[in-house]
């Protein structure tokens, strides 16, 4: 019925209550408020109830961030770190408690110049790693040396294949499966 009312409300006061609601009458007092349920002005003075979303389970909110974590993204890798620049690629692991643990090699350079796809988690790590940089010059007679930080690859993010180039992409895989199998 809507009539607000106090934990400690006698049983003569809660019968008056009834019976003015029942009789269109509104009361002013201390511990009443509008006349209408605090429900409908969250409704937008509709009279309809609002229901509350329903929470996410915990498998749910693991699918949810998992399926998010796995999406591919292609994309082209160039190592910028000197120190490993005759490495063709890398094997990067990342792991979190509702993907779990993600590896994959990661190769660089020219092998994915035509893009290679990757999940969005070890690219989100990918582009978070960083190298200290050091560089010398000569100032006044006195070699300087500088230190920072920089990025440890360069990432270019490419559009998704089209149907076209996906059918094209499995015929060439089709064809080195049967060329490796046959020898």
């Amino acid at each position: 019925m809507g009539i607000p009312f106090k934990a400690n409300i006698g049983l003569e006061t809660l019968r008056q209550r009834v019976t003015d609601r029942l009789n269109g009458k509104t009361q002013a007092g201390a511990d009443t408020v509008d006349a209408e349920p605090d429900y409908v002005a969250f409704a937008g003075h509709t009279g309809a109830v609002v229901v509350p979303p329903k929470p996410e389970t915990h498998q749910e909110i693991v699918d949810r961030v998992r399926n998010a974590a796995l999406a591919l993204v292609r994309c082209r890798i160039y190592n910028l770190n000197p120190s490993k620049r005759d490495l063709p690629g890398e094997i990067i692991t990342v792991a979190n408690k509702y993907v779990g643990t993600v590896r994959k090699h990661i190769p660089f350079g020219e092998a994915t110049d035509n893009g290679y796809h990757i999940p969005m988690i070890i690219f989100n790590n990918l582009k978070s790693r960083r190298f200290q940089q050091v560089s010398t010059k000569t100032v006044n007679g006195q070699i300087v040396m500088t230190r920072r930080t920089a990025p440890e690859y360069s990432i270019d993010v490419m559009d998704p294949l089209t149907s076209e180039e996906l059918s094209e992409l499995g015929l060439k895989q089709a064809a080195a499966e049967r060329m490796a199998g046959g020898q």
